[in-house]
């Protein structure tokens, strides 16, 4: 982090959720929605098991990591991901169904809104600023909160045009570990050959 700051460089920390949080559940299964067993994924992509919503020990295991972050990263921006978060296990988890209910929300697209929300004013009262993935945008967040625009420039130019901050990320021309052409090489890119 020194070593950046001194470049001019901020380094901005990601704590993926509530999505992309299989090694969490490993070695953390009673913050899921099925208390596993949960192995850590071995190649990338979207997966079933997420952070149950509906636990109270989930959100302060989160609070007590986003602690941690702003201990360690002097930046104005915490990055809380949002994005693929499939609803899989929250449409028959009793918890989150019970969140749901008492959230006064209408559905699990609507708790993963509350989930980031609950979160992003969290790191509001740290006197830091929540960034995400463009699919936060479909909740109220605090008016600081920025968006990383990966999905396409059309979800970048919405959240400019509210007056919000955005780093433009669209993954078919900035995923510099997509395959660009066939390669024989034995590392793991991202997604199918261009």
């Amino acid at each position: 982090i020194e070593y950046c700051r001194l470049r001019g460089i901020t380094v901005v920390p990601e704590f993926d959720m509530p999505g992309h949080t299989l090694s969490l559940l490993a070695s953390n299964p009673h913050l899921s929605c099925t208390g596993g067993p949960f192995n850590v994924a071995t190649t990338w992509g979207v997966m079933t098991d997420v952070i149950c919503a509906g636990n109270d020990d989930s959100i302060s295991f989160v609070k007590s990591i986003i602690d941690e972050i702003v201990r360690i990263f002097p930046g104005d921006y915490i990055h809380v991901g949002g994005d693929e978060c499939t609803k899989t296990r929250w449409q028959k988890c009793a918890k989150c169904q019970q969140r749901i209910k008492d959230q006064g929300l209408s559905n699990e697209d609507e708790l993963e809104t509350w989930f980031i929300d609950t979160i992003a004013e969290y790191i509001e009262t740290k006197g830091r600023h929540c960034i995400g993935w463009d699919e936060i945008m479909r909740g109220k967040l605090p008016e600081k909160a920025a968006i990383m625009s990966w999905t396409g420039t059309t979800a970048g130019e919405q959240a400019a045009a509210q007056g919000r901050n955005v780093v433009m990320t669209p993954s078919n021309i900035l995923y510099l570990d997509l395959h660009q052409f066939g390669a024989t090489e034995q590392y793991e890119y991202i997604g199918d050959p261009l």
